[in-house]
């Protein structure tokens, strides 16, 4: 909880219940390592996960259209 003041990172979701590898998001949304990213349409669904630079960018450019 520090870390998360100390980072100023309030103010965005947080998802971790600090209980690591047991968390029940981990099991969710199958999290196998970290970092992880997903993409959340305005509905809740996981339209992508773990994509990084030119995949990430095109993606966001796809769905921000």
């Amino acid at each position: 909880m520090k870390a998360i003041a100390d980072d100023q990172l309030g103010q965005w979701p947080q998802v971790s219940d600090l209980q690591g590898w047991k968390s029940a998001p981990v099991g969710l949304y199958e999290v196998r390592g970290i970092p992880q990213n997903f993409l959340i349409d305005p509905t809740g669904k996981i339209v992508a996960s773990n994509l990084r630079g030119e995949a990430l960018e095109a993606k966001l450019a796809e769905l921000l259209k």
